[in-house]
């Protein structure tokens, strides 16, 4: 099994156990359909690319707020982001946080909007950062609003950023906790992503 030591913004010390999966560069999601071909490192804000329902935008403070907000939506009595990082509710420490590393490092975001509404609501976000304890990986996420689960807006927006991304690094990398079947299914099925290993990851601070 691989053991993999993952490191929170948390002041607390817990054991989680996830399910590790890898995706390799260059070898996923052909199929994709992407309406336009402006790609992931335009630092305007305007649409990175078009899917059939989805309009990309590239990543901005105020979106990364916007981020808190649908990872804290309540979702069936537990918050959207309950698998995200810690699975504790964001607040603005975490913002700032999070603000600061996309100035300063190699972090590509996808904010996702219905293409046929007025660009006010995030649909799903997709995205990939540094893990720092490996310099050739990078950690893969998707979180998805509540009100758009459950209709194939989540791997349609996986499949449009990962076409589109200019992909540089030798993996990337998914933790996924046990209990998120749909995640689990995304990166199955979706993806195409390789069960690495499982196991209890002791999280430090």
């Amino acid at each position: 099994y691989l053991w993999r030591q993952l490191h929170m913004l948390s002041d607390y010390k817990r054991i989680t156990y996830f399910l590790l999966f890898a995706i390799k560069a260059n070898a996923f999601c052909s199929d994709a359909e992407i309406l336009s071909d402006e790609i992931l490192t335009n630092a305007n804000d305007k649409a990175l690319f078009s899917t059939k329902r989805l309009t990309a935008f590239p990543a901005t403070p105020a979106r990364i707020a916007e981020m808190a907000d649908i990872l804290n939506q309540d979702n069936g009595g537990k918050l959207n982001g309950q698998f995200y990082e810690d699975g504790l509710e964001i607040d603005e420490k975490w913002i700032t946080h999070k603000q600061d590393l996309l100035s300063k490092y190699d972090i590509k975001y996808a904010f996702f909007y219905m293409s046929d509404s007025d660009f006010s609501e995030i649909a799903c976000i997709v995205g990939r950062e540094p893990d720092f304890s490996i310099q050739t990986a990078q950690r893969f996420f998707y979180i998805t609003n509540v009100k758009y689960q459950k209709i194939g807006i989540t791997s349609e927006a996986i499949r449009g950023f990962l076409k589109a991304d200019s992909i540089d690094y030798k993996i990337l990398e998914l933790s996924i906790h046990p209990e998120n079947e749909s995640s689990v299914a995304i990166a199955q099925k979706v993806i195409g992503a390789s069960k690495t290993g499982e196991g209890e990851n002791h999280v430090k601070t």
